[in-house]
């Protein structure tokens, strides 16, 4: 790749079809007004942009996948696979989701980037972590987190003046293939609302809100209630995933047709508007006909942990917990966040940028006794504010990923 410091022709492909996950627009737009990068954007999930994509493909010094290509299902991923193996440029790869699920297993990522090609492979996981999921890639390996998008979240409601004490809008995880229940038990806790007395809480886990509603909704809360993405346990080949499917199945689940993640009825739903789509899923969670990635829902997390997770020790070091682009856009909001402790990615600390909680939640009314503090509150979301804008924007990040790709 020439060296010189102009800038970089570069293909941006991402996949939309219905998501709302605000880090996918946010990854987009840094990309899309970074100085050092001149970018044309394409939707691989629309066939006349993947085919324009395919006219242009050996004409960039960069092809760069964003997270939505590969976060639920490799369907368009694996449609390009051939244009980009004939590439003439670099190929930066994001990883979404990278955890291990039914429906979205790790193994068939990490083949994809061996197959590709790919010369960075860009984790929301540890350095650690991610060296040993992708080492057998042959690819760069960087911890690129998620960052605050400023011009979007940003405090424009004063902390006095919002109505809420607590608000969530978080999925509930399955947190019987993960091995992990953390965050469903604090969502629960904090549904419950048996601190004394009552936080005004408004908490729905249906519900995910587009990029703008999001950041209103944060501007309208004081505080609210996280932890870390993914789970403790992560593998490469998702060798526990299959055991549990295998074992789900015998349970009385052989009568019920699973619908695989690659079939055409997946693509089909896309199409659909979002609403519907979850609504579809919900419905196929508990019926003859499901979804691969639904499968379990109905699954008892302490029965499960104690059949295959229990006497499987982990390694810290390759923990599949990271940080998320919430934790940042709460930051930028000046939204308090009581979080379960964590690393962060050594980014958040601990009485610094957020309320600890103990993982086994004992700790939760001293948490809550501390989020009361005003002063304490105030000086908190103020100083976690000023440390993200000053150290951690998309621009920080796309300024990392320039000097990486040059250096290549």
């Amino acid at each position: 790749m020439n060296n010189s410091f102009s800038a970089l022709t570069t293909g941006v492909l991402y996949a939309a079809y219905g998501n709302r996950a605000s880090y996918y627009d946010d990854w987009l737009d840094a990309f899309k007004f970074a100085d050092g990068f001149r970018v044309k954007t394409f939707n691989i999930a629309r066939n006349r942009e993947r085919r324009i994509f395919a006219s242009l493909v050996k004409q960039f010094d960069l092809i760069v996948i964003l997270h939505s290509v590969n976060a639920d299902n490799m369907i368009y991923a694996n449609r390009i696979l051939p244009l980009l193996q004939a590439r003439k440029g670099r190929l930066l790869s994001f990883i979404g989701n990278e955890l291990n699920l039914p429906g979205a297993p790790m193994a068939n990522k990490i083949a994809f980037l061996k197959d590709a090609g790919a010369d960075v492979v860009a984790t929301q996981l540890l350095q650690k972590t991610g060296e040993y999921l992708y080492e057998d890639s042959g690819a760069t390996i960087a911890a690129i987190p998620h960052a605050l998008n400023p011009s979007v979240f940003r405090p424009f409601v004063p902390l006095e003046n919002r109505t809420i004490e607590i608000g969530v809008r978080s999925f509930r995880y399955l947190s019987a293939f993960m091995g992990d229940e953390d965050r469903n038990r604090l969502i629960d806790l904090f549904a419950q609302n048996k601190f004394k007395p009552p936080l005004l809480v408004d908490i729905n886990t249906e519900q995910r809100l587009k990029r703008d509603e999001w950041a209103t909704f944060l501007n309208n809360c004081k505080g609210t209630v996280a932890n870390e993405a993914g789970g403790h346990w992560i593998e490469k080949t998702d060798a526990t995933i299959i055991d549990i499917m295998s074992w789900y199945k015998c349970q009385g689940n052989r009568h019920r047709i699973t619908i695989n993640a690659h079939s055409p009825l997946k693509r089909f739903s896309h199409m659909l508007p979002w609403t519907a789509r979850q609504w579809i899923k919900k419905a196929m969670s508990k019926g003859f006909i499901q979804h691969e990635s639904v499968i379990g829902e109905d699954m008892k997390f302490d029965e499960v942990y104690k059949r295959f997770f229990k006497s499987k020790p982990f390694p810290p070091e390759f923990s599949g917990k990271c940080v998320t682009s919430r934790h940042f856009d709460a930051a930028g909001t000046q939204t308090c966040q009581l979080l379960i402790d964590g690393r962060y990615n050594d980014i958040f600390q601990a009485d610094e940028h957020y309320i600890p909680i103990k993982s086994d939640l004992s700790d939760a009314a001293d948490a809550v006794a501390k989020f009361r503090d005003i002063t304490y509150k105030n000086q908190m979301v103020k100083r976690a504010y000023d440390y993200v804008v000053s150290e951690h924007t998309y621009l920080h990040r796309i300024r990392q990923i320039e000097a990486l790709v040059r250096a290549l």
